[in-house]
């Protein structure tokens, strides 16, 4: 199930990854606690661009490093991106594949900790508004005239409370 952009949400907060547990791909691309070079998402693009600059120079399979797979980044450029059938392939297939699975990765470690901080913050301010209630003082018969009377009018019987529903028995 794809997880989806969300635009409130910045991917390049480095709280967001602290304690997150990814793969080594998604290490490789760590820059400064952030997943995708620094920027907390990884563009397609910016990976094809690589791989074509990497052609241009000679350096077949760019586009895997900039996505962190460098043990693949060194098997294209020993073998010529597989004879530059495989680097043409790899840019136009592979790629935005791989880039977008890397991206939910991160999106969805991304949103876990926000939902998780997020639902922390809420509860700490429930917790936080509940105990700055004020419990208003029980008054005493003393405090409160309107109280006393009320207590001194009502007349207090001797006998004990007896239930109606309950038959007394001479003893």
């Amino acid at each position: 199930m794809p997880v989806e952009y969300r635009d409130n949400l910045n991917y390049a907060n480095p709280n967001l990854y602290k304690y997150a547990n990814f793969s080594k791909t998604i290490r490789n691309t760590m820059s400064d606690g952030v997943p995708g070079r620094g920027l907390g998402q990884l563009n397609t693009s910016s990976a094809r661009t690589w791989g074509i600059v990497g052609c241009l120079f000679g350096f077949q399979g760019l586009q895997r490093y900039y996505i962190g797979e460098r043990c693949m980044c060194c098997l294209c450029c020993l073998t010529e991106g597989f004879c530059f059938v495989g680097q043409i392939f790899d840019l136009c297939c592979l790629i935005p594949r791989q880039v977008k699975k890397i991206n939910e990765d991160i999106r969805s470690v991304a949103h876990q900790t926000y939902d998780l901080n997020s639902a922390r913050e809420m509860l700490l301010n429930h917790h936080i508004h509940h105990s700055q209630i004020s419990v208003p003082p029980v008054l005493t018969t003393d405090q409160d005239p309107l109280l006393s009377s009320r207590v001194r009018s009502r007349q207090v019987s001797q006998e004990p409370f007896v239930s109606p529903n309950i038959r007394r028995t001479s003893q």
